[in-house]
């Protein structure tokens, strides 16, 4: 079955005693080896091979094999407890076995002597369609039924990847959309709602205590509107990320990208209540700009100061509070 394998894969297969591998590949007796990375490190194959192929086309198992008669004249509770056993070591050392490997693949990296190759998803699978009159020749000793049981597990497992896959794109689109829109809610907030309290320390003037309560607070929000230089930054660090995402998720799904991402998740039911409280609170946020634009613009045109940073237009709004005669 290796022979003609390696036949499908246009390859010329030469069979060769272990021990002989390293001494073939030296003098070019052989272009290549099949080995996992734990026979390539310690054979020092990697020494003198420019490149290696990770294909994992293939499984190297190690069978336990025991007489029939033997086996079937055990008492059935030791024959359970041996089977509990062999089950329970096979799983223990797959584990040692992949870690081993693992330690090996990453000393071959450190060595620095040989290049690893990995296959694209359309090289694997252009491997898998060569492999197929493999199969089909060894049919009737393997089983067409293990046969189809084996490509119905990768068919499995590939739909599962996809799908985990999937919903974890969704998910970090969503979460991306999400921390941009509170960050710009949270920065246009802080930077409209001080001139609010501003407002009402000049409407209670004459009360001194009640006017200072409201100007601090107003100088305590514009000190964190301030403070939040990093938002722009932050916020454009995620867009570059949400639009890497988006294009790939677009193209996929043959559509854009937006909130409705999330909401599309939800029940019909769930999705018009979500539709009713976003349009509600996008007419709330639309209102709150328009206001706060207004009355920024507004005032800076009354300070003659134009168009200028959130500190100017901060000046710009105690100057227009000082007309009464408090100062801040």
């Amino acid at each position: 079955m290796l022979d003609e394998q390696f036949k499908a894969l246009r390859a010329v297969p030469r069979k060769m005693s272990f021990s002989e591998v390293y001494q073939g590949l030296q003098t070019g007796v052989v272009n290549g080896a099949e080995n996992p990375y734990s026979n390539i490190y310690s054979q020092k194959m990697h020494e003198i091979q420019k490149y290696i192929t990770e294909s994992n086309h293939g499984l190297l198992d190690y069978m336990v094999i025991t007489n029939t008669k033997f086996w079937n004249d055990l008492p059935e509770d030791i024959r359970t407890t041996l089977a509990e056993v062999m089950d329970e070591v096979t799983i223990e050392i797959n584990k040692k076995a992949a870690a081993l490997n693992e330690r090996d693949k990453q000393s071959i990296l450190d060595a620095g002597t040989t290049e690893i190759l990995y296959l694209s998803p359309e090289q694997r699978e252009q491997w898998r369609e060569a492999m197929r009159p493999v199969w089909k020749k060894f049919e009737s000793e393997i089983g067409a039924d293990r046969i189809q049981a084996a490509e119905d597990h990768w068919s499995r497992v590939m739909k599962m990847l996809s799908s985990l896959w999937n919903r974890f794109e969704e998910g970090f689109i969503v979460f991306l959309l999400t921390i941009m829109t509170l960050i710009t809610f949270v920065y246009v907030l802080l930077n409209n709602l001080y001139a609010v309290f501003y407002y009402f320390g000049a409407l209670f003037e004459n009360q001194n205590s009640l006017s200072d309560f409201f100007y601090q607070i107003g100088d305590q929000v514009l000190d964190m509107a301030q403070a939040m230089t990093w938002s722009n930054a932050l916020t454009k660090a995620l867009f570059a990320w949400l639009i890497f995402f988006g294009i790939a998720y677009g193209v996929r799904i043959g559509g854009h990208i937006g909130v409705d991402a999330l909401v599309k998740l939800a029940r019909t039911p769930v999705q018009r209540a979500i539709g009713l409280l976003a349009c509600i609170a996008c007419l709330g946020y639309a209102t709150l700009i328009t206001i706060g634009s207004f009355e920024w613009i507004s005032t800076l045109f009354q300070a003659q100061i134009g168009l200028g940073l959130i500190d100017e237009a901060a000046d710009a709004a105690k100057l227009r509070v000082t007309d009464t005669g408090k100062a801040s």
